[in-house]
């Protein structure tokens, strides 16, 4: 199959608009092409070269005002009016008085000029800007996705080796125990600790974690047992220095997989606590406030429940009477729990709220906090 070449527009990971050209057999490989690159596609055409002697786009006259606010005269060359439009609109930042063909007689043009700028290429413009922006946070979101999985098999990976490490040495170790101390266990007990060994031996490579955590954790269970010794205390004179280095072997196998189960999850937790410290100065002063308004506001919460209990069964009521008349106890109360409820939204929330929520969401807080305190005094008058 021949290869051919393809023109491509698309969004790439840091949301900037992208465009090129690329050969592949097909559109499908191009595609399949471009999404491996990280490349959100827009739009993805075969290329079509320029006939000499036929025109492939057109040149427009047109007349704008600048970020500046001065006034810009010119022309620009495009396959059409929209891109024209599109091409001074995002890289050049102008907003547009008229656009019209070069190539119209000054008639046509005079007319074209006067109505300005048609509403349907203002309209198809922010429809494309849209969809762009939804092609950006869609692909934002699954990249998050992808990560949120990665993290988790990696994890999974890392409890996966150590306990496969960790089946090796408990089999090395508990056979070891069994036929140093043969003659003082229960041969029934001995024999169902073997084949649980070989259970474990034969399921040391299976992919369910779960599984093998509590296959080694009931042989521990049973290897802890007092009824799996023999009752030959005088036939061997080291009887209880057996049963001492046998539990203490045992011990310490049971506590080095709880331990290194414990080291893993921590690293987990720390690589997530890291990512909070690695927080802008500003997010982590708020992140840290917030959580520190949870913390207050649930804690009052059962201090005003364990109250309450306290005052339906008429036990210390001249205090709980003082709590419930102290108008400081309420407001810190119904403060945190405003801003508790309030940047909960932001806290929470899938999608990173704009900087628009944000300013709507920031002064509606500062507005109803101001609210609350300037009348708190009549919602609460029974406080003193």
């Amino acid at each position: 199959m021949a290869v051919k070449k393809y023109h491509f527009e698309g969004l790439g990971k840091d949301g900037k608009t992208l465009s090129g050209f690329l050969f592949s057999e097909t559109k499908e490989d191009a595609r399949a092409k471009l999404k491996k690159d990280g490349i959100a596609i827009l739009s993805i055409e075969p290329f079509v070269a320029e006939q000499k002697g036929n025109k492939s786009s057109t040149v427009f006259e047109f007349k704008a005002i600048d970020d500046l606010g001065k006034e810009k005269r010119g022309h620009i060359e495009a396959e059409n009016q929209y891109e024209a439009y599109k091409k001074l609109r995002l890289e050049y930042d102008f907003t547009l008085i008229y656009l019209v063909p070069q190539d119209l007689s000054q008639a046509e043009k005079l007319i074209l000029k006067k109505k300005g700028i048609s509403p349907e290429l203002e309209k198809q413009f922010l429809e494309d800007e849209k969809n762009k922006k939804t092609l950006f946070f869609r692909a934002k979101e699954k990249k998050e996705k992808r990560d949120k999985v990665e993290t988790m098999l990696e994890d999974k990976q890392k409890e996966m080796q150590f306990l496969q490490a960790q089946v090796d040495v408990v089999i090395r170790e508990v056979k070891k125990l069994l036929q140093d101390n043969s003659e003082v266990l229960d041969p029934n007990v001995r024999r169902n600790i073997q084949e649980r060994i070989d259970r474990l031996s034969r399921l040391r490579q299976s992919s369910s974690l779960n599984h093998l955590e509590s296959m080694m954790k009931r042989l521990f269970a049973q290897l802890a047992r007092d009824d799996i010794f023999l009752p030959v205390q005088d036939k061997f004179p080291d009887f209880q220095i057996r049963i001492d280095a046998f539990k203490k072997v045992s011990g310490t196998l049971k506590g080095s997989l709880s331990k290194g189960l414990s080291s893993i999850q921590i690293g987990t937790d720390l690589e997530r606590f890291q990512a909070v410290i690695k927080m802008k100065p500003l997010h982590k002063v708020f992140f840290t406030l917030y959580w520190a308004c949870v913390f207050l506001f649930f804690m009052l919460l059962n201090f005003w429940g364990l109250n309450v209990v306290k005052l339906m069964s008429n036990y210390d009521v001249s205090r709980v009477s003082f709590y419930f008349s102290s108008g400081t106890f309420w407001f810190v109360t119904l403060f945190s729990g405003i801003i508790t409820l309030l940047f909960a939204f932001d806290i929470f929330a899938k999608k990173p709220l704009s900087v628009i929520q944000k300013t709507v969401l920031c002064s509606g807080a500062i507005l109803l906090a101001l609210f609350f305190v300037i009348e708190f005094p009549v919602f609460f008058s029974w406080t003193v």
